[in-house]
């Protein structure tokens, strides 16, 4: 998750209770200098992850030791919770739109009759409304995890008007 701060951080950091240390990392600092009422301000934006381990009393040993493969697992973690994020909001915004595509929200006349000539216009318009805007705008939802990027650099598509 990227984090602006005014303090920079340390490469990592911990909070601790009796059974876990949370273990909090920072990555990719970069410090950010802008003038406010004259003054020069200086923040920091870095990437931040955390996760936890069993308390130990070495734990800060274990943490230098294993930092590697600890910033990693933070960072599967962080990759899994946004993705998790992100498909609700996805299936929330498909719910939304479920009548956009219901059969009996499209204005489709079912014909009687058993003949082609009969059903041809109302499966013309019915392959209209299952290829036009809001099935475009559906599809691309769904398809929301396949994008380059994802879950950390996703665009959300327009709804149609």
């Amino acid at each position: 998750m990227l984090v602006t701060g005014k303090i920079k951080p340390n490469r990592y950091s911990c909070g601790h209770t009796k059974l876990d240390v949370t273990v909090y990392f920072a990555e990719n600092i970069k410090e950010k200098k802008k003038k406010v009422n004259g003054e020069q301000v200086v923040s920091y934006e870095y990437d931040r992850y955390e996760t936890s381990i069993r308390y130990r009393p070495d734990y800060k040993k274990y943490i230098e030791d294993n930092y590697n493969m600890l910033l990693e697992r933070a960072k599967e973690e962080d990759r899994i919770a946004l993705s998790k994020e992100l498909r609700e909001k996805r299936n929330k915004l498909l719910a939304e739109s479920d009548c956009h595509m219901a059969l009996d929200r499209l204005n489709l006349e079912v014909p009687d009759g058993n003949t082609f000539a009969i059903w041809k216009p109302f499966l013309k318009s019915l392959g209209d409304a299952l290829t036009g805007d809001w099935a475009k705008y559906r599809q691309a939802l769904r398809d929301l995890p396949n994008q380059e990027g994802f879950p950390y650099n996703v665009e959300f598509p327009k709804k149609p008007e």
